[in-house]
């Protein structure tokens, strides 16, 4: 076996342990030291998007970056070039904790359809509560036991494709134009960051199992919070003990970090969006910037050749 394919497996096993359970701290310590990884201290999975086909140090993501000050996050800039952060979450959500002012680079905030974000609806509010525009009926917990979690997945992240349009866009729009290095993160850097780099990548052609660990990492990135962020997530949902919010059926799927999961989603888009014979394993991603973004294959084209690893800088 490979060095290459050694550590590979090595960070399978770490992204596989079960969120009810700490990955050994040594082992947390040594991930987040080494690339992907960004060592910033007490930053919060944040990390560089890589993948054989993207350009090194262009695209990053994380959880919040609330809790740091501008001083400690002035290497965003200083060393790895960003120039514009895309602030992912609710409106609630930035003033409960806002987003630090870094010098020289611009913070973008375009306010979703649905102001509490991601939305998983306890039994108490399936009846009679107000819902934003979907594209899918919101997700339950019950509907992640099943295969995986498969349903809760693609009914949770088809709607954030719906209520983070607008932000998604903006996003597309900046990667088309160019301008530095970008940054975009929600709260865990879970959902629907993970759903935005699973969009570019998917536009670039990227390896499925490429996109998977993309998104699995995050099950490293944010164990030094793991505590904090479950407890966040049951409060929201209405759950008062962490233990027996564990035992439900699905939450433990819901709550997890399977690589599997975005690549539920890509599958959806291709059934939405996609067509056949359009010469991309990933067409439901070109037809969903297309038919509700407002892209044209023009602007997909730039996007493409100022993001792929072999284009010129």
């Amino acid at each position: 076996m490979s060095n290459q394919q050694t550590q590979l497996s090595e960070l399978s096993a770490l992204y596989n342990i079960s969120v009810r359970d700490a990955i050994p701290e040594a082992e947390v310590s040594r991930v987040l030291a080494a690339n992907p990884f960004i060592s910033i201290p007490e930053a919060l999975n944040l990390r560089t998007i890589s993948s054989p086909t993207l350009k090194p140090n262009l695209l990053f993501r994380s959880g919040s970056l609330s809790h740091l000050s501008p001083a400690v996050l002035a290497p965003l800039k200083s060393t790895y070039g960003i120039r514009a952060i895309f602030d992912l979450r609710s409106k609630a959500e930035r003033e409960k904790n806002p987003s630090p002012e870094i010098e020289g680079i611009e913070t973008v905030w375009i306010p979703s359809t649905a102001d509490f974000g991601p939305k998983i609806l306890s039994k108490e509010e399936e009846e009679g509560a107000e819902k934003p525009k979907q594209v899918l009926e919101a997700a339950k917990v019950e509907d992640f036991i099943q295969n995986e979690g498969k349903e809760g997945y693609v009914k949770m992240y088809g709607n954030v494709l719906e209520t983070h349009a607008g932000a998604y866009k903006a996003v597309f729009q900046r990667l088309r134009d160019g301008g530095g290095g970008v940054l975009f993160h929600c709260t865990a850097g879970k959902d629907r960051t993970g759903v935005l780099s699973a969009l570019i990548l998917a536009l670039l052609d990227t390896p499925q199992e490429a996109i998977a660990q993309d998104y699995a990492l995050t099950r490293i990135g944010v164990e030094p919070f793991r505590m904090y962020l479950l407890k966040l997530l049951l409060q929201q949902m209405g759950k008062e003990t962490f233990e027996d919010a564990l035992e439900e059926p699905g939450m433990e799927e819901l709550c997890g970090m399977k690589g599997t999961n975005i690549l539920f989603l890509l599958e959806y888009m291709n059934e939405k969006w996609g067509s056949e014979g359009a010469g991309s394993t990933y067409s439901g991603v070109v037809g969903y910037l297309t038919k509700e973004l407002g892209f044209d294959e023009g602007d997909l084209e730039k996007i493409r050749s100022r993001l792929t690893a072999d284009a010129a800088p």
